[in-house]
């Protein structure tokens, strides 16, 4: 049967009879007790002619059976709450240190050797250390203590216990010591028939007239004896002396026998008492660890099904989870909602990862699919212990797969939300890489425009003579850098949608609103210029100036004219030979969509993962299992 921890069993509570009985015990009533344990007609006699009177009439050996009863009930009771072996000393007379006597009594013991000492005889004094094994019958007598009683951290130990290895260790003038181990005795049973027969002869005996004709005979025996000490020279006194002693002594060793027979059945009586208070707390026992074992049961099915709808309610609550991080992913925000707008009106496809919908989806149905499990599991009232174990295992192993689905779902927002990112800047790459393209196409047409108006133009005679032929070279010179720096790919470009407005702004204001292609008033929009951020580089602003810039308020000279064209020209030959190389490798990696999102990655490996784990969680668990019972 599975053990409990008895501390608090109800049938091992010391009752109020018992404690009444422990506290006569403990109010100078230990030795009328004892007395009834070890009847000896010797010690009786010599406590009556002490004074210490010692009443065996039969109500009150009536009443000192029933107190050891209840005490060793108490007894009994504690040493199955609490067995422990314990180490205790006893302070005596060497007379005590008989087998035959100190096991049939209480033995009142102190865990503390100094308090035992004060018990011990001058001169003839001994100290026990008694070491008792666990199943020995005992009492904490401090915890029955009132308030008038001083602490002697004394132990009582069972009667009838089993004396081994008695041995002497040590010993000076006045005290000598012992070490003595004690087995708890085996107590026989007694039929009712028995026990009455016990009751006649213990209740028929007349204690008071057996003492006092103990006494007379004891007397006269010594008597006698005096006697004959004093007439060894007359024979034939001394043979009549001799004759009456030994009728005295026959008479003495009857009344002896008479005792030893009374207190031969007064053992077997208590003896088969006690066994009936065992038999009665073992049977306690039972019932109550029957009592316990069945409510822990009903527990561990009310467990069982609290852990049931556990599972019911945490897999509703994944489901309504997914579903929510579902919505998240394909839920725009204002941002999201305008860059979304200008795509469709510029006609660029606004493409959206189904990999996360499909791994959501799939998830979902494994965890309905479990919940259906969970829903098949049967919890009937009466579990064998193979069935609770193959239950743990079902109900653990749909735990461990839904707590790596939580765990996980736990961790998709950011995910998602870097995922939604890398998205929103991919698609802004778009709406930036196919504006770009329209305003340099529309540059480069503008500038070839000019070109082609400058070079049609004649160079008369003055206009050499007064430098008005160089500023035209150098104009024509001006515009094919620009139509080749845009040809070339050294210009810069936006890195998002913002940038891009400002771009287009700047564009606006250098090159004329009449020169800004459709796909670039959809992005502006109704943008205000308290906005404009300064986006566009110098070199950039040069090649945006439809015309060669005039500082306003200032004519310049045919020569300032040219200069300035000069130095545009330079800025624009260091621009191509500085800024190609990398601005090349940077636009190309945007037109080509270089833009990978390593979480976007790990999300999709994760969910799989789980997928997978949910797939073989059945087959590693069911293996482990396996390994365990081999």
């Amino acid at each position: 049967m599975e053990k409990f921890d008895r501390k608090n069993y109800e049938c091992l509570k010391v009752t109020e009879k018992e404690k009444s009985a422990i506290q006569r015990y403990m109010s100078f009533n230990h030795t009328n007790m004892n007395i009834l344990l070890n009847l000896e007609a010797s010690v009786i006699d010599k406590l009556n002619s002490k004074g210490w009177y010692i009443d065996l009439t039969p109500e009150n050996i009536n009443r000192n059976l029933e107190n050891l009863q209840e005490i060793y009930s108490a007894m009994y009771k504690n040493s199955k709450k609490n067995p422990i072996k314990t180490s205790t000393y006893r302070g005596t007379r060497n007379e005590e240190i008989e087998k035959s006597s100190m096991g049939n009594r209480f033995l009142s013991t102190s865990i503390d050797e100094n308090i035992a000492m004060r018990f011990t005889q001058y001169n003839n004094g001994a100290i026990i250390n008694i070491r008792k094994e666990a199943n020995v019958p005992y009492l904490v007598m401090d915890n029955f203590l009132d308030e008038t009683q001083a602490s002697e951290e004394e132990i009582l130990i069972s009667p009838f216990c089993r004396v081994k290895n008695l041995q002497e260790y040590y010993s000076n003038s006045n005290v000598k010591n012992y070490r003595v181990n004690l087995e708890k005795g085996e107590f026989l049973e007694i039929t009712e028939e028995e026990e009455k027969e016990y009751e006649k002869i213990i209740y028929n005996f007349d204690f008071t007239s057996k003492i006092e004709e103990y006494k007379d005979l004891h007397e006269q025996s010594d008597m006698l004896y005096i006697r004959i000490r004093n007439n060894k020279y007359n024979l034939k006194d001394f043979n009549i002396i001799r004759e009456e002693q030994e009728k005295v002594e026959e008479e003495l060793f009857k009344l002896l026998k008479e005792f030893g027979e009374v207190k031969k059945a007064l053992i077997k009586y208590m003896q088969g008492k006690f066994r009936k208070i065992e038999e009665k707390i073992d049977k306690e026992i039972e019932i109550e660890d029957r009592a316990r074992k069945e409510l822990k049961r009903r527990e561990n099915i009310q467990n069982y099904k609290n852990k049931k709808e556990k599972l019911l309610k945490k897999a509703d609550d994944l489901i309504n989870q997914i579903e929510k991080r579902k919505n998240e992913y394909f839920l725009e925000d204002e941002e999201e909602k305008e860059i979304t707008n200008i795509s469709k009106n510029l006609c660029i496809d606004v493409e959206r990862d189904d990999d996360f919908y499909n791994l959501f989806e799939k998830i979902k149905k494994k965890i309905e699919n479990k919940r259906e499990e969970i829903e098949k599991i049967q919890i009937p009232d009466n579990l064998t212990k193979e069935e609770e174990l193959k239950l743990e295992e079902e109900l653990g192993n749909i735990y461990f797969q839904i707590d790596n689905i939580q765990v996980l779902l736990n961790e998709v927002r950011n995910v998602i939300s870097r995922t939604k990112k890398m998205e929103k800047e991919k698609l802004e790459q778009k709406i930036v890489n196919k504006v770009d393209k329209k305003l340099l196409e529309k540059a480069k047409e503008t500038f070839q425009i000019k070109k082609h108006e400058i070079s049609s133009e004649k160079n008369t005679f003055f206009d050499k003579i007064f430098g008005k032929a160089k500023i035209r070279q150098a104009q024509i010179e001006n515009y094919e850098l620009r139509i080749e720096v845009i040809k070339n790919g050294c210009m810069s470009v936006p890195e998002n949608l913002n940038a891009l407005q400002t771009y287009i702004y700047t564009y606006s204001e250098k090159m004329g609103c009449e020169n800004l292609p459709e796909e670039a008033k959809i992005v502006l929009g109704n943008m205000k210029k308290s906005v404009i951020r300064n986006f566009i580089p110098v070199a950039d602003i040069v090649v945006f100036n439809s015309n060669m810039p005039i500082p306003e308020g200032k004519k310049l000279t045919r020569k300032e004219i040219l200069k300035n064209i000069e130095k545009q020209n330079n800025i624009l030959r260091s621009k191509k030979q500085n800024m190609k190389k990398d601005d090349n490798k940077k636009k190309e990696s945007f037109n080509q969509g270089i833009l990978v999102d390593s979480d976007h990655l790990e999300l999709k490996n994760m969910l799989n993962t789980t997928l997978n784990s949910i797939k073989a969680s059945n087959v590693d668990i069911q293996k482990d299992t396996s390994e365990k019972e081999k």
